[in-house]
């Protein structure tokens, strides 16, 4: 197992609400695809914070990506960055206000993924 799989394992073990996201990408038994289930934890996140359903730690999910970002471990890095923060919402888009709760590191990244100049 790799990094950046251990790390979905990680954030699984840590926010259990994200187990059933896990499950539904799984496509074979001990397969584990970071850059899809970072991408669906981010369809996951965006509905909760649009519908104020507040199913899960936002906030404890934002450390556990800062955490991430602050081991400066390449695989776990790229996928964090590509598969989660680069899509996070374009100002003007809906759910931009979410980008506001982003701990330093994950802001900084979110500024250089989402800059325009």
């Amino acid at each position: 197992m790799n990094s950046a799989e251990r790390t979905v394992v990680d954030l699984v073990r840590e926010i259990p609400y994200f187990e059933d996201v896990l499950l539904a990408h799984s496509f074979a038994p001990d397969v584990v695809l970071p850059h899809v289930f970072f991408s669906l934890v981010l369809e996951e996140v965006m509905a909760d914070f649009n519908s104020s359903a507040n199913s899960f730690d936002r906030a404890a999910l934002f450390a556990f990506l800062e955490r991430c970002l602050a081991g400066r471990q390449e695989e776990v890095v790229e996928v964090v960055t590509t598969s989660f923060i680069d899509d996070l919402p374009w100002p003007g888009q809906e759910g931009e206000e979410i980008v506001d709760e982003l701990p330093p590191l994950l802001a900084e990244e979110y500024r250089r993924s989402h800059s325009t100049g």
